[in-house]
């Protein structure tokens, strides 16, 4: 339990001045790219983020960070579960 505390803390170091400051992101530069795109390319470098499924990229995205950034292997998932529903 100690092992997993660290590593919660230690992220949570990592990430507070990304999570608690109010970000705006353009993206001019993207958009011109994409009308200057031939219809074939659009196809073939589909990147039109208004179609993107956030429920999707957060359910890679969070795995991503748990395997590794905290190092914690994907198989120990269902014993997590388990200790939490307790």
């Amino acid at each position: 339990l100690w092992n997993a505390y660290k590593k919660i803390h230690k992220f949570s170091g990592v990430i507070s001045y990304f999570s608690t400051q109010q970000w705006t992101f353009r993206n001019d530069n993207t958009m011109k790219l994409w009308d200057k795109l031939s219809p074939v390319d659009r196809k073939l470098f589909y990147f039109n983020m208004a179609d993107l499924c956030w429920r999707d990229y957060f359910y890679y995205h969070i795995r991503g960070l748990r395997v590794f950034l905290v190092k914690d292997p994907l198989n120990t998932v269902d014993v997590g579960r388990k200790k939490y529903i307790k």
